[in-house]
């Protein structure tokens, strides 16, 4: 076992030495409003949300990024959605949707939905609009 130190040497506690082929963090799981795994494969290479959408509130004229992480074998390919209407595919990035200077018409329900041939998987959250009056 090897001890844990602190940012200034100071013991935090004791923690086994990392495992060979284990990511050293967990990924955070169930985040969003939800997210859903279906498909004969899941798990065996079918689309896995590591990060899942969040909720978020932005004042109006803010911009807001909405990302995912996904993994899956073979490489999944993502689509997004706002209240249920699909979006265009975000360049260059597919995992990251930029909304620029938001209004009230970019409130509502986002949702990406990853797919591959072993299933599909998706993920949704609410992104809220606050008017700030001054």
């Amino acid at each position: 076992m090897q001890k844990a130190r602190g940012t200034r040497g100071e013991d935090t506690g004791t923690r086994a030495p990392p495992s060979p082929g284990v990511p050293p963090k967990r990924a955070k799981v169930g985040a969003g409003r939800g997210v859903l795994v279906t498909g004969a494969g899941a798990g065996a290479g079918a689309p896995v949300f590591l990060r899942p959408l969040k909720n978020a509130a932005v004042c109006a004229g803010s911009d807001v990024r909405l990302r995912v992480v996904v993994s899956g074998t073979p490489q999944p390919s993502l689509s997004w959605f706002r209240d249920g209407q699909l979006l265009p595919t975000p360049a260059p990035e597919p995992s990251c949707l930029w909304l620029r200077s938001c209004g009230a018409q970019d409130a509502g329900v986002y949702s990406c939905s990853a797919q591959n041939e072993r299933g599909q998987a998706s993920c949704e959250a609410v992104l809220t609009v606050l008017e700030v009056r001054g």
